[in-house]
C-alpha cells in the first residue's frame, strides 16, 4: 500500500469491501434534466401545483431510511403525469382518432393503450417516445418525457378544445380548461432499468415499493415495462379521478355548510325547493360514482391474465392512500346528505301544511255559502 498513490489505495480498498459485502455502491439519481424544466428539490415535485404536492405529500408514509437502488443504466428519468378532464370518454372513437395519426393502439380491458415507440428501439435516446392510457371514466396517464408532453397531452387535453376538434367529441362531460390546468397533472417520474443479460430483469415488490415511498419514482424493469406501466396507470387514473371529486365534493360541502348555522339563527333556511334539489343530486350522483354505479374502484380485468402485476397495483394504490381518501368522501356525502334530507323532510312538512290550509279554506267557504243559501233563500249554483 506505501507504493501507491491516494487515489488507487482507495480503490483498492473499496474493491476488497466490495467483494466482502461491506460496501455497495449507490448510483447518482439525477435530478435535473436539460430536456425540460428542472425537477424540484425531491424527485417528483416536477412543474406540481403547490396545493397537490402540498396534500399528497401529507398522505405519503414517512420516509424510512436511505435505500440502495439497483443499478441500472445512466438514464434520465422520464415523467408519468395523471389527470382527469372529463366524465367519460368514447374509447372506439379515441381509437380511431389516433389510428389516423399512425400511432400503435390497443383497446382492451376498457382501457385505450396508445404508444409511440423509440425509433431505435431504446426509449434512452428518443424523447419523442411515449405512452397514454386513457380510461372510461375520463383519466388520462402519460409516460413520457417533457418534449412528448407538450407535443401529445397539451393539444388533446390541456389546452381548450379546437374548432371541430376530433378528440373532443370522443369526451362526455368535459371539465373547464381551469379547472384542469389548476390542479393536473400530477407527476412522478420513473426509469426503464436496462440490467445485464445475466441477471435477472425482476424488481420485487418491496424494491418497488421503498423506490416509491421514498422518491416518487418508479422503476420499471425492461423486461415487462409495458404490463407494469398499464398495471401503475390503473391505480394513477383512480387516483385523478378522486382528485377531481375531491374538489367537487369539497364544493358541495361548502354550500350545504351554511344551512345549519341559518336554521339555528333564523328557525328557517332560504334556500330555494329547486335548489335542494339540485344539491341532493350531486350527493347521489358523487355517490353512485363511488359505489355500484362506476368502475372506478373495481379491480382491473387485466388481473384476470396477469395476476403477478396485482401486488404492484395495490402498492400503488395505497402510495395514493386511494381507500382512505373515498372513506372520507363517503363521510362527506353522507354528512352533506342527511342536512339536505332532513331541510327536504321540513319542505315536505311546509307543503303539506299548504295543502291542509287550503283544504280548511275552501270548506269555510262552503260552509260561508250555505250559510248564505239558507239566510237570502237563494238556490243553489
Amino acid at each position: 500500500l506505501n507504493t501507491l498513490d491516494a487515489d488507487s489505495t482507495a480503490r483498492l480498498l473499496r474493491d476488497m469491501l466490495q467483494q466482502q459485502g461491506m460496501f455497495q455502491r449507490r448510483p447518482v439519481v439525477p435530478i435535473g434534466s436539460s430536456s425540460g424544466p428542472p425537477f424540484g428539490n425531491e424527485v417528483g415535485t416536477y412543474n406540481e401545483n403547490p396545493s397537490t404536492a402540498a396534500s399528497r405529500k401529507a398522505r405519503r408514509p414517512q420516509a424510512q431510511k436511505p435505500l440502495a437502488l439497483k443499478a441500472f443504466s445512466k438514464l434520465p428519468s422520464s415523467q408519468v403525469g395523471h389527470l382527469c378532464i372529463a366524465d367519460e370518454f368514447n374509447l372506439q372513437r379515441m381509437k380511431e382518432y389516433y389510428d389516423r395519426q399512425k400511432l400503435k393502439t390497443s383497446l382492451e380491458f376498457d382501457v385505450l393503450s396508445v404508444h409511440k415507440p423509440a425509433v431505435d428501439g431504446n426509449t434512452k435516446r428518443d424523447k419523442d417516445a411515449f405512452s397514454i392510457f386513457l380510461f372510461k371514466y375520463g383519466s388520462v396517464v402519460f409516460w413520457g418525457t417533457p418534449v412528448s408532453f407538450k407535443q401529445v397531452i397539451e393539444p388533446d387535453f390541456m389546452l381548450a378544445p379546437r374548432p371541430n376538434s376530433e378528440i373532443a367529441h370522443a369526451m362526455e362531460g368535459r371539465y373547464p380548461v381551469e379547472l384542469v390546468a389548476t390542479n393536473f397533472p400530477v407527476y412522478c417520474t420513473y426509469e426503464i432499468v436496462y440490467e445485464e443479460a445475466s441477471e435477472q430483469s425482476e424488481i420485487s415488490k418491496q424494491h418497488f415499493e421503498r423506490t416509491l415511498k421514498e422518491m416518487d419514482h418508479f422503476q420499471l424493469p425492461s423486461r415487462n415495462s409495458d404490463e407494469l406501466k398499464l398495471c401503475i396507470s390503473h391505480a394513477l387514473a383512480q387516483s385523478a379521478k378522486i382528485e377531481y371529486m375531491e374538489l367537487k365534493i369539497q364544493e358541495l360541502t361548502q354550500k350545504c355548510k351554511p344551512l345549519p348555522r341559518e336554521l339555528k339563527d333564523k328557525g328557517f333556511v332560504t334556500i330555494a325547493e329547486r335548489s335542494l334539489l339540485q344539491l341532493r343530486g350531486e350527493v347521489l350522483y358523487y355517490r353512485l360514482m363511488l359505489k355500484s354505479g362506476s368502475d372506478l374502484l373495481d379491480e382491473p380485468e387485466l388481473f384476470w391474465e396477469h395476476e403477478q402485476l396485482k401486488p404492484y397495483f395495490y402498492v400503488t394504490k395505497e402510495f395514493f392512500d386511494i381507500n382512505a381518501r373515498v372513506r372520507v368522501l363517503d363521510a362527506k356525502l353522507d354528512a352533506s346528505n342527511e342536512i339536505l334530507g332532513m331541510l327536504s323532510d321540513q319542505f315536505s312538512q311546509r307543503h303539506s301544511s299548504r295543502l291542509e290550509w287550503i283544504v280548511i279554506w275552501l270548506v269555510l267557504v262552503e260552509v260561508i255559502m250555505g250559510a248564505l243559501e239558507l239566510m237570502l233563500d237563494l238556490k243553489p249554483w
